[in-house]
């Protein structure tokens, strides 16, 4: 028996309702776009279901809407579901307010389904200076001239070697390869922070828990210190850059935002859309993860609450200092350093260098700075007497954790000496 259907046209939207319990589906939005769940075959090869969608919306979370200084959230892909073309995004997040700029971390399936690249992003107005005045007219019957351009406020401050990166209109992204294990949890972070140049850094770092392995994939600057991430909900979102919706899903859990110290807020309840239009089914395989998928026969609507357990993300180990190599020549002492990359990176560094053992009194020389990719410093050093000096070494993590102290020494002779150390 075939299900009888009504179609009527009203303006540019179709409503199509079909009989015996299938799906409802939506036609064009009022700005054009497709805003529907479509009932278009699945490519070949491909698993079938009931409806499928372009893209999946999730949102939720409701963190607090104070000033934050991290967000972070894990996303894996099974196997089956890396699909070319596909883009799966960690989470978007907001700069300084509702209608401020706003930043996104993403991976997308290379075109040849060979592999995987991510992408960081930050665009829209800034906190920054404005820009150029506008000039006053001539006289009152000439029209205004146009505004002049205001610059990109957005700079690319470091990117991990072999990526490519572009600044343009009004805001920067950064593009790496990234080695994407099938199944495997991945964290984002991004983090914020005041830079010496008067601007606000954010800096993207994963984890690979498929290799135990953290790294800092990119900084982007915005002009104007003080800006912070602003998220009183949470955004990621699964999408396909075909003409034809693909079988294909996506795992999220454990989001969360940092506001200093050990203050940290939880994402916990989230709903998903199909299109930025009518809710789409989102699943829960276990009490603290979410799942969408691009075609599924499940119902739709119902909200997943998440349970997400302890007081802070499990990947927020502190950061740790593995080796400590100081040397000295010519006046200036050269540090270098390694940090273990399966536990928290590296944000800021604190050098001292003392003369005595038990790293008393004043240092005879310090530096520091906030430098999340920095392994090496140079201080230059007064005229030293000749013996032993003690080098000490703290680093800062992103989830501002202070790293236990690692301590070495260097000595000072005369010129020629055999002397021992």
């Amino acid at each position: 028996m075939k299900h009888p259907f009504l179609a009527t046209l009203i303006g540019c939207l179709w409503i199509r309702l079909v009989g015996l319990g299938a799906p409802a589906i939506y036609g064009l939005n009022d700005t054009g776009q497709h805003s529907f769940v479509s009932l278009t075959p699945v490519q070949d090869g491909q698993v079938a279901a009931d409806t499928c969608t372009k893209s999946i919306s999730i949102s939720g979370g409701y963190l607090s809407q104070s000033q934050g200084i991290l967000v972070l959230g894990e996303m894996k892909i099974p196997q089956e579901c890396l699909t070319a073309g596909t883009a799966w995004t960690f989470f978007r997040f907001g700069l300084g307010g509702m209608d401020g700029p706003r930043g996104s971390v993403s991976v997308k399936r290379t075109a040849d389904n060979s592999g995987m690249n991510v992408n960081f992003s930050l665009s829209g107005s800034s906190y920054g200076p404005p820009g150029p005045p506008i000039p006053s007219p001539s006289d009152s019957t000439s029209p205004p001239p146009a505004p002049l351009p205001q610059p990109n406020p957005y700079t690319i401050e470091y990117q991990l070697p072999g990526g490519s990166g572009e600044n343009s209109g009004s805001g920067s992204i950064t593009t790496n390869a990234v080695d994407w294990v099938p199944g495997a949890w991945y964290t984002a972070a991004i983090r914020r922070w005041d830079s010496a140049n008067g601007k606000t850094n954010y800096g993207l770092f994963i984890y690979n828990s498929a290799t135990s392995t953290w790294s800092h994939y990119a900084t982007i600057g915005s002009a104007g210190s003080g800006a912070y991430l602003y998220n009183p909900s949470i955004w990621a979102y699964l999408s396909q850059s075909g003409s034809s919706p693909v079988a294909s899903c996506g795992y999220w859990r454990n989001f969360w935002q940092l506001f200093g110290g050990t203050n940290w807020a939880k994402a916990e309840q989230f709903y998903a859309y199909a299109d930025s239009g009518p809710s789409w089914p989102i699943e829960q395989p276990k009490p603290d993860e979410i799942k969408v998928s691009t075609c599924s026969s499940l119902s739709a609507g119902t909200p997943v609450n998440l349970t997400i357990l302890g007081n802070k993300p499990l990947v927020a180990v502190p950061a740790s200092i593995t080796r400590l190599t100081p040397g000295y020549a010519n006046g200036k002492l050269t540090v270098n350093w390694q940090i273990d990359v399966s536990k928290a990176p590296q944000l800021a560094y604190e050098i001292q260098v003392y003369d005595n053992p038990d790293f008393t009194g004043t240092p005879i020389a310090q530096v520091s700075d906030v430098q999340p990719e920095t392994r090496s410093a140079v201080l230059p050093m007064n005229a030293l007497t000749d013996g032993k000096y003690h080098v000490r070494l703290r680093v800062t993590d992103i989830f501002d954790q202070q790293s236990e102290a690692l301590t070495a020494y260097f000595t000072t002779k005369p010129e020629g000496c055999a002397c021992p150390d």
